[in-house]
């Protein structure tokens, strides 16, 4: 099995995992932060400072998201000019029924 082959089928056994999924939304939040300090011109020492917090912290936040609050992605994206905007959508699993989907909309 070729290597796009294994990590496509790796996707798919972890595209429910919330792990993984957390993981994933971490990264996008944290690009957001970074692309808007690169656009405005905020180091990660200015950013630290409008925190009123270390840069090792603000540097710790940005690499490794993994441990990171929704409280805290609300400072940072504040202090970076962004908002922070979060919704829910319905998951229907594949094997439910349409009855089930209708239900869960209801």
């Amino acid at each position: 099995m070729n290597e796009a082959a294994v990590f496509a089928e790796w996707t798919e056994e972890l595209q429910d995992d919330p792990t993984y999924i957390v993981h994933g939304m971490l990264c996008e939040v944290t690009e957001a932060i970074c692309v808007a300090m690169q656009q405005r011109g905020i180091t990660q020492a200015e950013l630290a400072r409008r925190l009123g917090v270390s840069p090792q912290y603000v540097h710790e936040f940005l690499n490794t998201p993994a441990n990171t609050t929704l409280k805290q992605i609300v400072r940072f994206a504040g202090a970076v000019g962004l908002n922070l905007s979060l919704s829910l959508t319905t998951h229907a699993p594949a094997e439910a029924s349409e009855r089930e989907v209708e239900e869960v909309n209801a």
